[in-house]
């Protein structure tokens, strides 16, 4: 999935299976292996990026899996939340990349 940067799946699927490991895991520790996704953050970064600071976080890499609407509001719900707007602030502009 990172290592390529090539993934296969959505990443709103990703991230429930994701969190299905985790459980499994969690429920049975003995299943744990060193190579398993969640004892790691990523793999290699690719070559040729330029490390970035972001002044702002990043809000976006927390694991969404509402794909509906719903899942948007609640997402721009906690945008405007955490960046402390006034609820007649503007809207948040955002960007976002077609899935496959």
């Amino acid at each position: 999935y990172y290592v390529l940067d090539a993934p296969t799946v959505p990443d709103a699927e990703y991230d429930r299976v994701f969190q299905a490991l985790q459980a499994l895991e969690t429920a049975h520790p003995e299943l744990v292996t060193p190579d398993s996704p969640t004892q790691r953050v990523i793999g290699a970064v690719m070559e040729g990026l330029t490390p970035v600071r972001h002044t702002v976080p990043m809000l976006s890499i927390r694991t969404e899996t509402d794909t509906e609407a719903s899942g948007a509001e609640t997402f721009d719900a906690r945008v405007r939340r955490e960046l402390k707007l006034a609820p007649d602030a503007p809207p948040v502009e955002y960007v976002a990349e077609p899935t496959r």
